[in-house]
């Protein structure tokens, strides 16, 4: 928090781990080369939306970290795409 400075109000205020989810199908990843408590942070929205019924799938991706995990979308068979690749089509008019 020292790079941001966030108030304990603002983390309230803003944060998904302080909210009611409602219940989807989702991907969520982290990178294996985040710092752990990030990594952990993305443990606790997973348990979080599992809770509230969603169908959550988790994925450390191997030796990236949050500036090059989207490219695991362009590789068709990294984990992160297959999982992606799964989740239902929205119909969105």
């Amino acid at each position: 928090n020292r790079e941001i400075g966030l108030e304990l109000r603002d983390i309230a205020e803003c944060s998904p781990l302080f909210r009611s989810p409602r219940a989807v199908r989702a991907v969520l990843a982290v990178g294996e080369l985040e710092p752990v408590m990030w990594k952990a942070q993305t443990r606790a929205f997973a348990n979080l939306m599992r809770a509230s019924g969603s169908e959550i799938t988790l994925i450390e991706a191997k030796a990236r970290h949050h500036f090059d995990l989207i490219m695991e979308l362009a590789e068709v068979d990294s984990e992160i795409a297959t999982a992606f690749g799964k989740l239902p089509r929205c119909n969105i008019r």
